[in-house]
């Protein structure tokens, strides 16, 4: 042959080259499955995860289950002339006027696991980070604490 040719390049460096393009991508489009290795990190991963999955299984199995309820109740009752949303409404002030501050802070939970929840998955959706991390703002917005990075956490979240 008077032309050098190359040496094949062997197919194993090939797949690790290729598996490491995609675990990149990976770590770039779900951060959140990189594993820390700090003990404080994992505990916070892990309660947010769990808030997280608290907030879906409310909002995605338990509300409309409550709701569907609600409806099969007022056809029961056969309520002739009444809408389902004038029973739903005296349903709810019955409920409200019967549980006191108990409702009142039942419904202030709910309101702040949505936000939490819908918050830290959004931010995620837009900025490709961590869900958690995407909770923590939406907290610390909500409640207006303030970030001083020289102060303790408890002086930052009194203020």
């Amino acid at each position: 042959r008077l032309w050098p040719t190359r040496p094949p390049i062997p197919k194993q460096e090939t797949e690790e080259k290729s598996n490491q393009v995609l675990r990149n991508h990976f770590r770039y489009f779900f951060p959140w499955f990189r594993v820390p290795t700090n003990l404080r990190q994992v505990l916070r991963l892990k309660l947010g995860f769990g808030i997280i999955l608290w907030g879906l299984i409310l909002f995605c199995f338990c509300w409309p289950w409550k709701i569907h309820r609600s409806r099969e109740r007022f056809q029961e009752y056969g309520l002739e002339g009444r809408a389902y949303s004038q029973y739903a409404a005296f349903s709810f002030a019955n409920w409200m006027s019967a549980e006191g501050l108990k409702a009142n802070l039942i419904i202030l939970g709910y309101w702040i696991l949505a936000m939490l929840t819908f918050g830290g998955i959004m931010y995620s959706m837009l900025t490709f980070r961590s869900p958690i991390e995407g909770m923590w703002l939406v907290f610390v917005w909500a409640t207006a604490a303030a970030i001083d990075p020289f102060s303790s956490t408890s002086a930052c979240a009194v203020a």
